[in-house]
């Protein structure tokens, strides 16, 4: 990241945004991907549909992330 926002600079940039979180959320083992499969854990573990366990298959993911 550091030579971006060098760069960026040297160009004159009068703002950077720096997102590096995309990267924790997308593609394999992303929080994402993570949240899918506490979704369909928590489906099958209640008995219930998928609808029903999105919110809370969310705990964990999130749990995790403020270690």
């Amino acid at each position: 990241y550091l030579a971006a926002i060098e760069h960026c600079v040297k160009k004159g940039a009068g703002v950077i945004v720096v997102d590096s979180f995309s990267h924790e959320h997308e593609g394999p083992g992303g929080v994402l991907e993570w949240h899918e499969q506490e979704v369909q854990r928590l489906s099958k573990a209640w008995k219930t549909s998928e609808d029903k366990t999105n919110i809370p298959a969310w705990g964990e993911p999130k749990k995790a992330r403020r270690k």
